[in-house]
């Protein structure tokens, strides 16, 4: 897969970041990125493989705005160009006003795709899909959960006790919101040893209010084991809250994606860049 469309942000600080479009939902929205793409300042590169259209497009920034989104839009129709209307595209754009706002620029370029929905609209579809992806099921979530408490060593005490430990497999709701809360509720069973249920409850995208994600258990019954569950509720708690907040674009709403991605950018400004001044160094 080709790059068509670079984007650097950065703060005056040095601080930033480059997106490389297209690519996967992810990389526009986790970690600092939606912060870069509030606050920084925007350098954007076309390379459609057509240097005359790469210019043009260029040029229909200068003094005008645009977003992340746009940029994805653009990128997918982009894609569905050949040669020949990359050329007939460059000549209608150079023909037009320079300066026009992106907006009345994507009109332009949809009408060049034969059968070509509202640009809005394969954007959504192309939102929907993405973020379909990167989304976890309750099983999953229960799977991170678990081994990042291994990793940390705050399993062992469990370890020396467990009988097994079970991530829910029947359910396939999908977590898309982070507005939820983890409970652990440890019990005795209808059988012997010590339950610890775990599952997720609030809004987390779904018309239900609870989520299954696994289930632990011991054999032994002694109030030392009762203790050694109770800290492994506590444990399940830390490590929950602690992977969602890492993690916190696997969990956003669409809507909330797409009010990051429709942010304006603030573009640098041209001739800054004809004066010699590089663009600060990237980092992440």
């Amino acid at each position: 897969m080709n790059d068509m469309i670079k984007i650097k942000l950065a703060e005056r600080t040095g601080n930033g970041c480059s997106l490389f479009l297209p690519c996967a939902l992810p990389e526009l929205i986790q970690g600092s990125v939606p912060y870069f793409i509030s606050y920084g300042e925007a350098e954007i590169t076309f390379k459609t493989g057509n240097n005359q259209l790469d210019a043009v497009l260029k040029e229909q920034l200068v003094n005008t705005g645009t977003s992340v989104k746009d940029c994805v839009m653009l990128t997918l129709m982009l894609e569905k160009l050949n040669e020949d209307d990359k050329e007939d595209l460059s000549q209608k754009l150079s023909d037009g006003e320079d300066g026009q706002p992106f907006e009345d620029v994507i009109p332009v370029i949809a009408g060049q795709i034969c059968q070509w929905h509202s640009p809005e609209e394969q954007f959504q579809q192309w939102l929907h899909k993405e973020a379909k992806a990167m989304r976890l099921t309750g099983g999953k979530l229960f799977r991170k959960v678990v081994e990042s408490a291994k990793e940390s060593g705050d399993w062992e005490r469990f370890g020396e006790i467990e009988d097994y430990t079970l991530p829910e497999e029947d359910d396939e709701a999908l977590i898309a919101d982070y507005q939820f809360d983890l409970c652990a509720v440890p019990s005795f069973g209808g059988s012997e040893g010590i339950y610890v249920d775990c599952f997720i409850r609030g809004d987390f995208g779904s018309p239900k209010n609870t989520l299954s994600l696994g289930t632990m258990k011991t054999l032994e019954n002694s109030l030392d084991a009762c203790k050694v569950m109770g800290e492994l509720c506590g444990v399940l708690l830390y490590h929950e809250s602690r992977y969602a907040n890492q993690n916190l674009h696997l969990f956003m709403p669409e809507k909330e994606i797409d009010g990051i991605l429709s942010r304006p950018l603030t573009l640098r400004q041209a001739q800054e860049m004809e004066q010699g001044q590089s663009f600060p160094k990237m980092t992440m």
